[in-house]
């Protein structure tokens, strides 16, 4: 027997239970108790989150003690998010094929060995070297997040346990601010910063444990090697051919079988569609940081064909459309071996990163190095480098593989224009972040832990927004991306205004951001549930990789360019205070005509009419091969 999908508004068991592959009859075991592994996916989500957030309060105590420039410090903030952005898809893409309990283990275990080496670091090289290698390993450990949520979770209790991603993700911004602060002014054992880094690794080695006990194995595809996963997949085939398929060990106890004419209601949801009841805004971000923008780039397949519901861990990394009913069944005695395409763009994530370090490392740098030739040389690659990337996705695609950039996403208008807001008012936060903490600290000369909770209001105001867009009634739903940007750009107006005058800081200064942070949560909610509302429920995933991935790029250029405007101002930081007031002017003016650019973009894209893209992408070919027995048996 298969496992029943429970009734949505009834309570689920505390135990998920799956059906063994391959046993006769599809016999039930306990596969894990769904709270613990909440706690433990969570806990690896609030600590990416806070090391997003607490190396922008320990910028200038890393200067201070390493010697760095204010550049290199921009790099210890840029250079974890370049490497979360870049590796983000993949992550994803590798949890679905080799397993996502491997690979949240080998994210959890790389997060902890490289904070280890940042809290060890004792020159700025090797610390932004161990920050790249934090953002990878928080790359692999975060697209599990929600993937487990997905598997584990149905009906209510999945709405209830993505309540608790939603905390978990505000909490970690806040904790970042707050707990950075903290830890640094008190200077525990003369250590002074190193101790933001170093508090990860007992957290990480109690995960580790942790999940290796709640978390269930991997088994069958998911944790096949690159050399056999065709081979397996032969098993998956011969499935596919006989009614009642056995499920998968770590596959969502709902999921159901299909064929061509599969009801709408046994498809897969997309995990971005699970909002609360009735409510008309779709996926509603819950906080700045790692995780803003759509979630796991991979954990929703909605295409058309439901039998990627039942299609196992490779599913996560490769949508098959093969139960649209366009192909013919398979002959007894014979097996479908799929041949799946590379799931990691390798070649697309180093241009791509490649591209992106020729434009920040120039900007952060180029006043401290005194803009030596080879910075001019690297601006001027960006541009071909950027074209090079753009056509090593187009040949990908043609070849029949995944791209990191879906060009049948970004070619619909409406999701252009989004982006393009999104990324101009995320661009601004992360600007801010840092260029708050140096201004406090560097030109103002207040604490860590003062500066620490500055923007405390600010993240606070952020996870309002979510609640209170879910009331406003759904013909306003159109105007609100725009009502967001403005009320951004209010925030920056307002506290411009208010160094302007005079003032330099203080709890009115604090009141202020906390406008900023609710037009930055209104307008990031409204965009991105307008953008997953554009695009058939195929693309899914791809878009929201690509809404991943251009939040977390535009918030390192942030960085690199209003955070690297800031610095040459204040020569590294270190002016007085009225010229860092006056640098701050500068930064909070750019942001507000940012903000202002995002709600003409957001406006344009409300009044773009959308497109039904079609797939152009084949994204697998099948080959029939004879054997000469039949496949049931096999496990």
């Amino acid at each position: 027997m298969r496992p029943q999908p429970p009734d949505p508004g009834s309570a689920a068991p505390e135990h998920t239970t799956t059906a063994r592959p391959g046993a006769a009859g599809g016999s039930l075991r306990p596969a894990v108790h769904r709270w613990r592994l909440l706690a433990v996916l969570l806990a690896a989500q609030f600590m990416a989150n806070i090391d997003t957030a607490i190396a922008n309060i320990a910028a200038p105590a890393i200067q201070s003690d390493l010697g760095a420039s204010g550049g290199e410090a921009g790099l210890v903030v840029s250079g974890y998010v370049v490497a979360y952005a870049v590796l983000l898809v993949a992550g994803a893409r590798l949890g679905g094929s080799r397993g996502h309990r491997r690979i949240f283990l080998a994210g959890m275990a790389l997060f902890t060995a490289a904070s280890l080496a940042c809290a060890l670091a004792f020159d700025p090289a090797t610390l932004v070297a161990s920050r790249i290698a934090q953002g990878a390993g928080a790359a692999l450990m975060v697209p599990q997040v929600l993937s487990g949520i997905q598997l584990y979770f149905t009906g209510r209790q999945r709405i209830k346990a993505l309540g608790y991603y939603a905390i978990a993700l505000s909490g970690g911004a806040v904790a970042g601010q707050a707990l950075g602060g903290v830890l640094i002014a008190a200077n525990i054992l003369g250590t002074g910063w190193r101790p933001i880094f170093l508090i990860n690794v007992p957290a990480g080695l109690l995960l580790l444990w942790a999940a290796v006990r709640v978390m269930p194995a991997d088994v069958g595809e998911g944790t096949a090697s690159a050399g056999t996963r065709a081979a397996s997949s032969k098993a998956a085939a011969a499935a596919s051919s006989r009614p009642g398929p056995s499920a998968p060990e770590y596959v969502r106890p709902e999921a159901v079988d299909s064929g061509p004419a599969c009801p709408e209601s046994a498809r897969p949801e997309p995990a971005f569609l699970e909002t609360a009841p009735d409510a008309a805004w779709g996926p509603l971000s819950s906080g700045p940081g790692p995780g803003t923008g759509a979630g796991n780039p991979e954990s929703a397949h909605s295409g058309p064909a439901c039998q990627e519901a039942t299609s196992g861990p490779a599913r996560d990394a490769f949508p098959s459309g093969s139960g649209s009913g366009s192909d013919p069944a398979p002959r007894p005695g014979t097996t479908t071996i799929v041949a799946v395409p590379d799931d990691v763009d390798v070649h697309g994530m180093a241009l791509l990163a490649t591209t992106v370090l020729l434009l920040i490392v120039p900007l952060l740098l180029g006043t401290d190095a005194g803009w030596p030739w080879w910075m001019w040389v690297c601006l001027a690659a960006v541009v071909p480098m950027g074209a090079e990337f753009r056509r090593s996705q187009r040949r990908r695609a043609a070849r029949g593989g995944r791209p990191l950039i879906a060009e049948e996403v970004v070619r619909e208008p409406v999701i252009r224009w989004s982006l393009a807001a999104h990324g101009a008012t995320t661009m601004t936060y992360f600007a801010l972040l840092f260029v708050l903490a140096v201004y406090l600290q560097e030109g103002l000369g207040r604490g860590p832990a003062y500066a620490g909770m500055a923007m405390i209001s600010w993240v606070a105001a952020f996870g309002l927004a979510g609640p209170l867009l879910a009331r406003v009634p759904s013909r306003y739903a159109a105007v609100m991306p725009a009502v967001g940007c403005t009320v951004l750009a209010g925030g920056y107006a307002a506290v411009w205004l208010y160094l302007v005058t005079g003032h330099r800081t203080g709890p009115p200064l604090f009141l202020l951001l906390g406008i900023g942070g609710l037009g930055l949560g209104i307008s990031s909610n409204a965009l991105i549930a307008r953008m997953t509302f554009v695009l058939p429920d195929r693309y899914a995933a791809d878009l929201s990789g690509v809404i991943s991935t251009n939040a977390q790029l535009c918030g390192a250029l942030g960085v690199a360019t209003l955070g690297g405007g800031y610095l040459h101002l204040t020569d590294g930081g270190s002016a007085s205070a009225a010229a860092s007031a006056h640098a701050l002017q500068a930064v909070l003016a750019t942001s507000a005509v940012l903000a202002v650019l995002a709600a003409l973009a957001s406006q344009r894209g409300g009044r773009t009419r959308p497109t039904e893209a079609e797939p152009t992408t084949p994204v697998a070919t099948t080959t029939t091969v004879t054997t000469t027995r039949p496949e049931r048996g096999d496990p």
